[in-house]
């Protein structure tokens, strides 16, 4: 009886020291970006797009599949901050390179250094201290699109509070559409923007504390945009799941985040024989990103 009730109470020491765990909160705190700063990144994105067209009587004319992999490593090197955000970096690249139908070649900034100027809604580059052409800028508009502002992937999703381990909060719309430099690619609804973010996990190593958090984003698209260009589309979204994993005391920005990113829209338009097509579009995206932060020099 004396065993059976030993038992019993520690069980419920347990239990409460459980319930204790469970109802503690943790400060996220993110060390800002500041002028000097360095940083190293690992990124890694296999990248899948299907197109099926249909003519006006439902018959399939076109069911196109592409898959590519797109590798970067580069040091960013931050030469004016303004509010947190970069406005001029130099980006030394280290490896960038596409395998596209198992083919891999170097793109044009492989191996270069690269300065980027931010000036209002527009870029300015530079490759090995030479200006480039506007008219020759696509690639590198991608590019920036892809990543200039990745070190601040905390500022989207950042709770405003101390919370719980699996808690919910909302990310702020705007700031994920900034992040993701989709307003100058699509029309968007900000207020249909659907975000839920949670903290799964918190543990100490090398004397920093570190956060996994899951991050879920659904994006309705109205429009697609290409210069003053506008296309209506209709029921077409832009689903991310991401799962970002680093240091959340404010000592550090080193992080790691993996996830997937997927995209359908659809779209009516015109053959080249003017032939009226209705087209769906729909892509996938999974990444792998590892950030270190870098000694200033």
């Amino acid at each position: 009886m004396k065993c059976a009730t030993g038992l019993s109470f520690a069980f419920l020491l347990f239990l409460v020291a459980a319930a204790g765990r469970a109802e503690e909160t943790y400060t996220t705190k993110f060390k800002p970006l500041a002028k000097g700063d360095r940083m190293h990144f690992d990124i890694k994105e296999d990248d899948s797009k299907r197109i099926k067209s249909f003519d006006p009587d439902g018959k399939k004319v076109e069911d196109k599949e592409t898959k590519e992999t797109l590798h970067r490593v580069y040091e960013d090197s931050y030469l004016e901050v303004v509010d947190g955000a970069p406005t001029v970096l130099l980006r030394r690249y280290e490896r960038a390179e596409r395998t596209l139908d198992k083919r891999t070649s170097k793109l044009p900034f492989h191996g270069h250094t690269l300065r980027i100027d931010k000036k209002e809604d527009r870029y300015e580059f530079q490759i090995d201290g030479e200006k480039v052409d506007p008219a020759e800028s696509g690639e590198l508009l991608k590019e920036v699109a892809r990543g200039f502002n990745r070190v601040r992937w905390n500022e989207f999703f950042a709770p405003d509070r101390p919370v719980k381990l699996d808690e919910r909060w909302k990310a702020n719309p705007a700031k994920v559409i900034d992040l993701l430099a989709l307003g100058s690619q699509f029309d968007i609804d900000k207020d249909q923007v659907e975000t839920t973010c949670k903290l799964v996990r918190v543990y100490a190593r090398d004397g920093k504390q570190y956060g996994r958090f899951e991050i879920h984003v659904l994006i309705p698209l109205k429009a697609m945009k290409s210069g003053d260009k506008r296309t209506p589309i209709k029921a077409s979204w832009l689903e991310i799941e991401v799962a970002p994993e680093g240091v959340i005391d404010g000592s550090s920005r080193n992080c790691e985040m993996s996830g997937v990113m997927r995209t359908v829209v659809n779209v009516k338009g015109r053959d080249r024989a003017g032939v009226e097509t209705s087209s769906r579009i729909s892509g996938e995206v999974n990444f792998l990103e590892k950030v270190v932060e870098l000694p200033r020099k």
